[in-house]
């Protein structure tokens, strides 16, 4: 829903600070992680995804890894200037030790789908470098009522892509057409249903 695109922004508004984005298997790496932004304090360090890593203990593949993070949210001192940013998809299978015990997270933030003026400036960025004169772009932002970032960003995409199927020259301007969103809404929802849509990044509001 716009996590990793909000973390971007924040990492460019903080240029004098040192920006860590961390993912995956790296997310192992505890305590070099931390030693790392202490080193280059004032750091901002994102850990994104941490469920896959620090989940509940009873369904925990990496409890050494989950250890070594509770170690470190304790360990941090008023005078080191580390701020540190979780961010996960399921909060529920995120361990409660992290989550609920108070003095770990001071806050928490639920980024649900884009409301309709922050779809417009997702779609205005994302079509910023084609020609959009024959497109609704206000009936666009209705059409993608509950879509998320994620979505808006593949649906650009794969409408371009329709749209390049029409031209017949190399040097033939690209032809955005509303029938192209169309299209390409179609697709992208054509094989789910209910529930299982908001495994594509679209949340039904009806």
């Amino acid at each position: 829903t716009g996590k990793t695109y909000a973390c971007r922004y924040l990492c460019g508004k903080l240029p004098k600070t040192t920006r860590i984005m961390v993912t995956g298997s790296a997310l192992t790496q505890v305590g070099a992680l931390f030693s790392l932004a202490r080193l280059l304090q004032p750091t901002l360090l994102i850990l994104e995804d941490v469920d896959l890593i620090f989940a509940a203990r009873e369904i925990n593949l990496y409890s050494t890894a989950l250890g070594d993070m509770l170690d470190q949210m304790d360990g941090l001192r008023p005078f080191e200037d580390v701020g540190v940013i979780l961010t996960t998809n399921a909060i529920d299978r995120l361990e409660a030790a992290i989550k609920d015990r108070p003095g770990r997270v001071s806050q928490c933030i639920y980024m649900g789908p884009p409301n309709r003026k922050l779809r417009h400036r997702y779609l205005e960025r994302y079509l910023r470098d084609y020609d959009t004169s024959n497109l609704a772009l206000d009936t666009l932002v209705e059409q993608a009522d509950g879509a998320s970032q994620a979505f808006l960003k593949e649906w650009v995409h794969r409408s371009v892509q329709i749209s390049s199927e029409r031209m017949d020259d190399d040097n033939q301007m690209l032809d955005l057409r509303d029938e192209d969103f169309t299209t390409a809404m179609d697709e992208m929802k054509s094989f789910v249903e209910g529930s299982a849509s908001q495994i594509i990044g679209f949340f039904p509001t009806k």
